[in-house]
């Protein structure tokens, strides 16, 4: 759980990265391991790397999600560069790969509680939660 954890913050402080310099992603991806590798082990690595490339590629698609479920008068620049980045990151996993809803929950919950404050961790608690919801409903059609 704690190697899964690493790779999703690892994830996170990428995307951060890219909306902080706008570089390209391989770029970042090679400035990042150059500060942390060491701190990782393969596997984890491997899907830090995945989660960040599905994330960033279909960024503009996971903002429509998030946008859907602000208020009418938010836009997603409202929201911190770090709590945007937990959010991007945590749909990502629900609509890309296949982790148990409750534990992209969980896990993302967690990861807002050491990088955010308590009303922001509530505020993504609740919207992963909405989203969670919806993307329940839709997943099961599919079967």
């Amino acid at each position: 759980m704690q190697r899964r954890r690493n790779a999703r913050i690892n994830a996170i402080q990428m995307m951060y990265q890219m909306d902080i310099k706008k570089d390209n992603p391989d770029n970042i991806i090679f400035m990042h391991w150059q500060a942390f590798e060491k701190q990782i082990d393969s596997k984890s690595k491997t899907f830090a790397e995945e989660l960040f490339l599905k994330t960033f590629k279909n960024r503009e698609k996971i903002d429509r999600y998030i946008k859907k479920y602000l208020k009418e008068t938010w836009e997603i620049d409202r929201l911190g560069l770090i709590d945007v980045n937990i959010l991007r990151v945590a749909i990502s996993e629900f609509i890309f790969f296949d982790t148990p809803i409750y534990a992209i929950l969980d896990e993302y919950v967690t990861i807002a509680s050491i990088y955010s404050d308590e009303k922001n961790t509530s505020f993504i608690n609740a919207l992963l939660d909405k989203f969670s919801g919806e993307y329940k409903i839709i997943d099961d059609r599919k079967d």
